[in-house]
């Protein structure tokens, strides 16, 4: 809100996996820079240079292997060239001066119709980047947000009257507003807003009774 964060890097691929009965999804990219019972895996994963040749994923020893688990299951028996992940699992991979320009595969879930009983229905995202993302802000392959993000409020009151109109459609009333003044400007910016002390603001805002719902 006061644009002081860097631009959220977006992923080059993602996609759900969801259902007992899942099947593969392939995916091919371009590589622009050359429950816990539920277990995903990448399927026949490979990477290609730009002559066509094709190197298994699996060949390759990640820089950060945490996420990785042993074979078996339905995608085949070990050696199959399946990456076996965990659940939530990260892998990195350094693929730098190899020259392979797609990452090209398929994605499913190993054995989900025994492992996990007729009741539940998982669902499993994966995501693909080329740069180290936001952990908390995943976000999928898009040119843009959906809508441009508004300019940052240049003052401690601009960002008051904004956060105060979006969230309950009205201005705050004289107590309201020399609480929240007081809250979030920045001690080392006079008449800066603090992000600290915005957040503070909004959660405050967001315990209001408007937003309270009883049953």
């Amino acid at each position: 809100m006061l644009g002081e964060l860097p631009p959220d890097r977006l992923s080059l691929f993602n996609k759900a996996v969801a259902g007992r009965n899942a099947s593969a999804s392939t995916f091919d990219i371009a590589l622009p820079n050359a429950p816990e019972r539920v277990e995903p895996l990448w399927a026949g994963a490979e990477l290609v240079d730009a002559d066509g040749k094709a190197t298994p994923l699996s060949s390759l020893t990640p820089i950060e292997a945490q996420g990785l688990r042993d074979g078996g299951g339905a995608a085949g028996q070990p050696g199959d060239g399946a990456v076996r992940v965990r659940l939530p699992s990260r892998l990195v991979y350094d693929i730098a001066g190899r020259g392979f320009t797609r990452l090209r595969g398929s994605i499913a879930l190993d054995n989900p119709r025994s492992e996990i009983g007729s009741t539940l229905n998982p669902a499993v995202r994966f995501f693909v980047f080329d740069a180290e993302p936001n952990m908390d802000r995943l976000l999928p392959p898009a040119p843009q947000l959906p809508l441009p993000a508004a300019p940052a409020p240049a003052t401690v009151g601009e960002a008051v009257d904004r956060v105060f109109m979006h969230a309950l459609g009205r201005a705050p009333s004289p107590v309201e507003r020399r609480i929240a003044v007081s809250a979030i400007s920045d001690s080392a910016r006079p008449g800066k807003p603090s992000a600290e002390g915005l957040a503070d603001l909004l959660w405050a805002v967001m315990m209001k009774p408007e937003f309270q719902l009883i049953y």
